[in-house]
């Protein structure tokens, strides 16, 4: 019960100071072969008969295939990862959640920004509770995804023979803007998909309905969102890892709050620098080669 109280208490502050935090996930499920580390950091150390699990939001994780990971954020956002694959959420901020307004909404109760580097595998996406003001960005091989609230999906496998990769991205609900490396713009809307073939620079995009097949993939999403929409929704279970950005102190003394930034406000943003640990030493290897024998030393 003190937890809780001295958790309200700062909730309540740090509401009060427009102060912006670093997010954070919960771990829900995890099935098969899968490793979560902290940006940089050491990998976490998770059982799947103790989930939830909470961590911060910068994490790097994989997944072997035939198998997955599903998360929830503090921006109230939900991720289902299947292998065989690899993603990186290597942004995520957002306004420090008041505890009041969470518990008495659905949605995303202040302005946060997610960029995820997406390279292989299969990922869907629930934004249907992200204000107008908030951005989520996901960067892949073949350009950058971005959502404007809704469910949306998409694979990406690579074929290292032909050095090509296939992509599908479907959009299952809501608005889902894909832009690729020459600067063109597809839009996809309620039931729609893309599919593209080909090098990162130059694939070969079509544009069409959704299939029977990825309406069937989206059914354990849905079904993990409806499990865990208790536990996802419990703020003080993100609280442990909302951490202070302590770059924006100077920025949030402003009079202005993050909820009366706009759409177009991401100059108004600070530059954040991440500093991950250096990596270990490498050790040279020093291999000894014998001298040759009397019949090789004529090969020489």
């Amino acid at each position: 019960m003190r937890k809780i109280t001295a958790f309200i208490l700062l909730f309540t502050s740090f509401a009060e100071a427009e102060v912006l935090v670093r997010g954070a996930l919960i771990l829900h499920e995890v099935s098969g072969k899968v490793s979560i580390s902290r940006m940089g950091k050491e990998e976490v150390d998770f059982q799947a008969n103790q989930m939830p699990v909470s961590m911060p939001g910068l994490i790097d994780c994989r997944a072997s295939n035939d198998s997955y990971v599903f998360f929830s954020t503090s921006s109230r956002s939900s991720i289902l990862f299947e292998g065989d694959g690899s993603f990186t959420i290597s942004r995520f901020e957002q306004g420090m959640p008041e505890l009041t307004n969470w518990e008495t909404s659905q949605e995303e109760v202040s302005q946060s920004r997610v960029i995820l580097n997406f390279r292989e595998g299969q990922i869907t996406v629930d934004n249907r509770y992200m204000i107008d003001s908030s951005q989520f960005l996901a960067e892949t091989p073949l350009g950058i995804v971005r959502a404007l609230g809704g469910i949306w999906q998409m694979s990406i496998s690579f074929d290292p023979g032909k050095k090509r990769f296939n992509f599908l991205i479907s959009c299952i609900d809501g608005l889902v803007r894909f832009t690729d490396f020459t600067g063109k713009q597809h839009s996809l809307r309620d039931g729609q998909r893309l599919s593209g073939a080909g090098l990162p620079t130059s694939p070969s995009i079509e544009v069409g309905e959704i299939v029977e097949r990825t309406s069937e993939q989206i059914q354990l999403f849905l079904e993990l969102t409806r499990v865990y929409a208790s536990s996802k929704s419990d703020l003080l279970a993100y609280a442990p890892y909302l951490q202070v950005i302590e770059q924006d102190q100077l920025l949030l003394n402003e009079p202005v709050g993050l909820n009366d930034l706009g759409t177009d406000s991401s100059l108004n943003y600070p530059i954040i620098i991440e500093y991950t640990s250096d990596p270990p030493a490498v050790t040279p290897f020093r291999a000894e080669v014998k001298a040759p024998s009397v019949s090789e030393a004529d090969l020489f």
